[in-house]
């Protein structure tokens, strides 16, 4: 039986309605830019209330912002106190890189600390080993470091030859941190039951920016100059063309059944005008 033009459509429209979508799932997009690893400080430390809220939140409104102006760069995250950990790896997919830095907290740190020097020798192992002159490493701290084992990574930095730029946050002065236990904020305190006041030292992370030709920063969360200096520093170094593998939403091809089914209705409609005037031709012969 064949089938009439409306039931075609009809079911054509279903099909229509039912947003039926294809696409490839992937799909290779060229860019030219740099890689940079982000390396962000998550030490209690960074809970000290000389910046509002406190260092961590003004660090990460900082790198928020430097992302921003990095439309074109392949940017990996690492976070550490005692130990290192990789948030995000290298991506260009900058959505994805903001909603990881969104959710950083130190409360998620495997042990805590402050260990710079492991932090840039991982920050190595997050970016490609073939892009030697394309390669830069951005480290936010209030500059405490426990361990001692910087110069040792700044030996492996200048060897790999990459650019570190660093970005202090804190105050002189210092300030006390804030400690929640069984739903109320404490102060912490050293061994002796003092109370224990985190001052921000730089000399570190200047000697950091300096042997490794990059800049240093100091972060002020209502200030942009910093932003704009690092990423006129990152600007200046060679920009690499590579190619990056993104995930892209399926297109929907609900026209394709729905026009078809435009069509039939039309055809339908002429076809049954110029019948009802042919039967009333034969009726009026």
């Amino acid at each position: 039986v064949k089938l009439m033009p409306p039931l075609l459509a009809l079911m054509l429209i279903i099909v229509a309605l039912s947003d039926i979508q294809s696409g490839n799932a992937s799909r290779m997009i060229r860019h030219e830019g740099i890689d940079v690893a982000i390396v962000l400080d998550v030490s209690n430390s960074m809970l000290a209330t000389d910046e509002m809220p406190n260092r961590l939140s003004t660090a990460k409104q900082f790198v928020a912002e430097l992302i921003s102006q990095l439309p074109e760069t392949r940017i990996a995250v690492l976070t550490f106190a005692g130990l290192p950990v990789l948030q995000t790896p290298i991506t260009i997919a900058h959505a994805a890189v903001q909603l990881s830095l969104s959710t950083i907290t130190v409360e998620h740190v495997p042990e805590q600390g402050s260990d710079i020097g492991a932090a840039l020798l991982d920050a190595i192992n997050a970016l490609p080993e073939n892009q030697q002159h394309y390669r830069a490493i951005i480290l936010v701290s209030d500059g405490e470091d426990h361990e001692g084992k910087v110069q040792n990574a700044i030996q492996a930095l200048k060897k790999e030859r990459i650019v570190v730029c660093t970005a202090g946050i804190g105050s002189e002065a210092g300030a006390t941190i804030p400690v929640i236990s069984d739903g109320s904020v404490t102060l912490k305190k050293d061994r002796q039951g003092k109370t224990v006041i985190s001052i921000f030292q730089d000399a570190l992370l200047r000697d950091i920016a300096k042997k490794c030709n990059g800049v240093y920063v100091k972060v002020d969360g209502g200030d942009k100059s910093a932003v704009k200096a690092i990423a006129n520093q990152l600007d200046s170094i060679n920009k690499n063309q590579f190619d990056e593998e993104l995930l892209v939403p399926l297109e929907s091809r609900f026209q394709w059944f729905l026009l078809p089914a435009l069509v039939l209705l039309l055809i339908d409609f002429f076809i049954s005008k110029r019948k009802t005037q042919w039967l009333r031709k034969r009726k009026t012969a």
